[in-house]
């Protein structure tokens, strides 16, 4: 990943066995390394394989990261909601990012894509996780409401 070769690290990743595959950190890798070829289905495929075995949320945190600097709003988004998912399972808490700034850069990115993507079906998906994590008061009570 050092020298930008996201097909090289393809090629090793083939060539890993299944156990080493499905570690997070591998995944993470395959991330980015799905962000520098400009394929998003593989980044997104990566992330909800990060969330669906025990998730690292430093890993999830560091692919929200790196989508946004790869300017990838629709992948950024999807990060985001991984990070969601990790609060909703008691993995996640507002000491590396309180939940009020998840939600209101979720729904900045939201706007966003809203007015540049045909694709409204994945948006209103997200739309309704937010709605969901507002009605079951999924917000840190012990956070301020003005952040």
């Amino acid at each position: 990943m050092a020298v930008n070769d996201p097909e090289g690290a393809s090629d090793v990743y083939e060539t890993m066995s299944d156990e080493a595959k499905s570690e997070s950190a591998t995944r993470y890798l395959m991330f980015k390394a799905a962000l520098l070829s400009g394929d998003s289905s593989l980044a997104t495929e990566c992330l909800r394989a990060m969330i669906q075995t025990e998730p690292n949320v430093d890993h999830i945190l560091a692919c929200v990261h790196a989508a946004r600097e790869a300017n990838s709003k629709l992948v950024t988004l999807e990060a985001a909601q991984a990070v969601l998912k990790c609060y909703d399972q008691g993995l996640a808490d507002s000491s590396k990012v309180p939940l009020p700034t998840l939600i209101r850069c979720s729904i900045r990115l939201l706007e966003g894509l809203s007015r540049e993507t045909a694709n409204a079906e994945n948006l209103d998906d997200f739309a309704g996780r937010m709605v969901e994590l507002f009605e079951d008061g999924g917000l840190d009570k012990s956070t301020p409401a003005g952040c």
